[in-house]
């Protein structure tokens, strides 16, 4: 939960191991209910709060900070009197990919080869796809040599295109379309689910 200044803890009694963790509060989908928190800490100007349970996907999560429970490091006196809340009240936990889109107007170099940030909330990839943007048909997969995953941490994926897929397309929009999956045991063995499906925007205009 970011705030604009450098954060540091009002807790008169540090006696208390639980003190941060009881001036926050997660709930879900409008309900009452509290979740179980794990860590409350510090990072700089970031607030990270840690679950101790998962959390369906597309869920509407709520975050809420006690008033008092934070003051500014710089200044060291000037403490967060208010109650403080997600904007708008809560937020969507669902995937996204950053930035969601690549514009480019001539052939692209090595250098120039287009990274992109796939926030999969712990869930894997699955076959990644192409298409021009008004085809209505199947897309088509990519090639291993068309790109380059890594896995960052448990929740991210760096995706890179390559110069040589990207160069041998034509001029047009396209579309690249990355499903995010889980795995299910069923009675004929595991089977690949796709929980949601992210789309990068491509515009080669060369």
């Amino acid at each position: 939960m970011p705030f604009t200044a450098p954060l540091a803890f009002n807790i008169a009694d540090d006696s208390n191991p639980n003190a941060a963790r009881d001036g926050v509060s997660v709930t879900l989908n409008q309900s009452a209910d509290k979740l179980d928190l794990g860590e409350v800490y510090i990072r700089e100007n970031e607030l990270i709060i840690q679950l101790r349970e998962s959390l369906p996907y597309k869920s509407f999560v709520q975050i809420k900070v006690n008033g008092g429970l934070l003051k500014n490091a710089l200044t060291g006196g000037q403490v967060q009197e208010e109650d403080q809340q997600i904007a708008d009240g809560g937020f969507y936990f669902e995937g996204e990919i950053t930035p969601s889109y690549f514009n480019h107007t001539g052939p692209i170099g090595e250098d120039e080869a287009p990274e992109f940030i796939i926030h999969s909330l712990g869930y894997d990839v699955g076959e990644i796809r192409y298409r021009y943007e008004y085809d209505l048909g199947d897309p088509l997969p990519l090639e291993d040599t068309d790109y380059v995953l890594d896995r960052n941490d448990e929740n991210t994926f760096v995706l890179k295109l390559t110069p040589e897929f990207l160069n041998r397309l034509t001029p047009e929009p396209y579309n690249v379309i990355i499903p995010l999956v889980r795995i299910e045991d069923t009675e004929d063995g595991p089977v690949q689910v796709i929980v949601d499906t992210l789309k990068i925007s491509l515009s080669l205009l060369f």
